[in-house]
Parts: structure tokens; sequence; C-alpha cells
């Protein structure tokens, strides 16, 4: 049974939250169907080399509303959880936001 896509807005919200946190890199991003997740990689500007990679969860975008999703980024600080994570990826899940370790991958 395929399942639908994440809702575009709802992730498209989470990429602007990122590029605003993150001035003068370019940030891409691809829903990951074998996660069931949104995938945003963080490029370094005008270099292409990743700076930083995320993903975040359906479940979380299916279970907040479009505020509540940007609410939960600013209250976790995401971004300096990113940063902390450099180039390893960084969850957000309803739980939170973590950084990945090799052997959860």
């Amino acid at each position: 049974m395929n399942r639908p896509s994440i809702d575009p807005q709802k992730a498209g919200l989470v990429a602007e939250f990122l590029k605003n946190a993150f001035p003068g890199h370019h940030v891409y991003d691809m829903e990951e169907f074998d996660r069931d997740c949104q995938f945003y990689r963080i490029d370094e500007g005008g270099t292409g080399k990743i700076r930083h990679r995320v993903r975040v969860s359906r479940e979380f975008l299916d279970d907040h509303t479009e505020k509540e999703v940007v609410q939960r980024l600013r209250d976790w600080q995401v971004p300096d959880v990113i940063r902390r994570a450099d180039t390893r990826p960084v969850l957000v899940t309803n739980t939170g936001c973590v950084i990945e370790t090799e052997q959860e991958r």
C-alpha cells in the first residue's frame, strides 16, 4: 500500500526554518520513503560541501500543526543541535531532536 507523500507545506516550513537558521548556506530537501522521513541537506554556500544533515520523521510532521512544527524546532533549539552535530545526522521525532550515532543509522 502506498502512503501519501509527506505534507509539502510542512516540509517546506522546515526548509524555510533551516534557511533562516543557516544564512548563506543552501538547503535541499527530499522525502526518504524507506525511512519515512523528510531529509534536509545543508550545504556550505557556493561550495556544495555538505555541512549538516537532518531527518524529520513523518510522524512528527503529521502529528503537529504548521505552527507547532516551527515552535517545537525553536523550543528544542534544533539549529544549535545541528551545529553541534557538525556532519553527523540529526533526527527530529515526536520525542525531540537527537544527534544520530553510527549504531542508530
